[in-house]
């Protein structure tokens, strides 16, 4: 197994390393004009990139910011309906289909 693997990690950095020189011997052979218009792509790429990795940062504290309402919310209810039980007398009706289930 680690014979493959050793194989196919020395596979892929030969087709690296060859992707890599044939792409920096393109772009020493392009002209100036036209770097320049790529240069100006290749900023608003960057931007984009960087806005996308502060987006999934925000996604992630968000998701996390909400497991703890849902946690704190569902605490709520099991007190209010320790409360009805006491009030009442009996079990509120939602919880005797969550038993139920």
């Amino acid at each position: 197994m680690a014979v493959g693997a050793n194989f196919s990690r020395e596979i892929v950095s030969e087709v690296s390393g060859d992707i890599f020189s044939n792409l920096s011997g393109f772009l020493e052979n392009l002209s100036p004009e036209l770097l320049s218009r790529i240069e100006g792509l290749i900023i608003v790429l960057k931007a984009a990139g960087i806005a996308f990795i502060v987006y999934v940062c925000y996604l992630v504290v968000n998701f996390i910011l909400n497991i703890s309402k849902y946690r704190r919310l569902k605490r709520i209810e099991e007190k209010l309906e320790e409360v009805y039980e006491k009030v009442v007398g009996k079990k509120s009706e939602k919880k005797k289909k969550r038993k139920k289930r």
